[in-house]
């Protein structure tokens, strides 16, 4: 089969690591110019009252939420959906050592666990696990390395329809770990450039989908001030599965193979706030992704995303607002029957609203609803999805 030629995105995304790589490398092999001397605060001043030991002081902050809810689609079927109510409890703790003498770390563990009342047997409840750290020097004044390991475990329904020729939605349990290399560059006029590396595996306990994922790429943003902030970046992935094998044109599976995926990303967004009558921030965002399989090409897909987020905050009350609409078209998949059955389609669409209410010190009550809707030409396979929760919020 000929070599399939590299998409102009593909092109682009490689040429400016090239660049970019070439950039941080004159920065590095520079002299280092003279340290800008910045005035200490008062409470860190030599003499006052916050002394050496001090300095390297971690800070702790949790939250927990308790939240009662109901979801009308457990399972996300497109058929007969099932609905259930839930009790969710959910943790947030973040350890943090600020910059001091030219580095600093952070760590975050994230979770939460629901369980369904009246559980259906592939569902009785779900939960998911996020740690992340890292941990960042300074060498210079205008840059920033970085180390971030990441691990996760997640119990909860999926959607793998978008990566296979089917409808496939199903609980899936799903372990991994990555581990990532950043670094950001500070350049005049507010400009940051951001190149980073990841490597990423996954692993699902009952389904042969596991993979593991290289990621590189540059991230271009801009800041005026604190309101307002540009940002651009591009990627390429390359994902190589354990089990799954390549696809004929006409899909037939061609044991002996295995199945990659190289997918180049570029995204593209922008925030800014204000105030007027409460403080307000928005934050519209943009992707486009090509999914190729290197193959037949039975795989692939261009993918376009846009996301709009929206918060107000005023007194004790804060408002966050989201939504998003996705499009995968597939260039060889198709569905139906005929001489020239239509390609396959599928679109995402996503709404939610969070409120939160501060009733005393460290507490707030909770608000939320959020509504999914996967429309596509194939057979059964669309699905509507509402829930709507409640709760108490707790932080120290």
């Amino acid at each position: 089969m000929p070599a399939v030629p590299l998409s102009p995105l593909r092109g682009y995304a490689r040429r400016a690591r090239c660049a970019l790589l070439l950039c941080v490398l004159g920065v590095l092999a520079a002299p280092l110019r003279a340290q800008v001397v910045v005035p200490l605060p008062a409470t860190l001043a030599p003499g006052s009252e916050v002394d050496a030991k001090k300095e390297s002081t971690w800070h702790l902050g949790t939250t927990t939420r308790v939240v009662l809810g109901y979801t009308d689609n457990v399972l996300w079927s497109g058929v007969a959906p099932e609905g259930r109510g839930f009790a969710q409890g959910e943790l947030e703790a973040f350890l943090w050592r600020p910059k001091r003498s030219g580095w600093e770390a952070k760590l975050l563990l994230s979770g939460e666990a629901r369980r369904y009342a009246d559980a259906l047997p592939e569902a009785a409840g779900e939960q998911r696990w996020i740690g992340r750290g890292e941990l960042a020097v300074m060498p210079h004044p205008r840059l920033r390395l970085s180390l971030v390991p990441q691990v996760f475990y997640l119990d909860q329904v999926y959607d793998l329809s978008p990566d296979l020729a089917r409808r496939f939605v199903a609980k899936m349990r799903v372990r991994g770990a990555s581990g990532a290399f950043q670094a950001r560059l500070t350049l005049p006029r507010g400009w940051e450039i951001e190149p980073m590396v990841q490597e990423r595996s996954t692993d699902y306990f009952d389904f042969t989908e596991d993979f593991s994922e290289t990621k590189t790429g540059v991230r271009l943003r801009w800041r005026s001030g604190a309101r307002l902030e540009a940002g651009a970046a591009i990627y390429d992935h390359r994902r190589d599965y354990r089990d799954r094998v390549n696809y004929t044109a006409g899909g037939r599976a061609l044991p002996g193979t295995k199945l990659r995926f190289e997918q180049t990303s570029a995204e593209a967004n922008m925030a800014w706030s204000w105030t007027w009558r409460g403080a307000w921030s928005v934050s519209p965002s943009w992707i486009y992704l090509e999914n190729r399989d290197r193959a037949s090409g039975f795989f692939d897909y261009d993918q376009r995303r846009m996301r709009l987020d929206i918060a107000w905050e005023s007194g004790r009350c804060r408002v966050d607002l989201a939504a998003s609409a996705g499009r995968y078209d597939y260039r060889v998949q198709t569905v139906g029957m005929g001489l020239v059955p239509p390609a396959r389609l599928r679109e995402d669409f996503t709404a939610g609203i969070a409120i939160e209410y501060a009733l005393r010190e460290g507490w707030k009550a909770i608000g939320r609803y959020d509504w999914e809707r996967s429309r596509t030409n194939e057979t059964n396979a669309s699905y509507r999805l509402n829930t709507v929760s409640s709760g108490v919020a707790w932080s120290f």
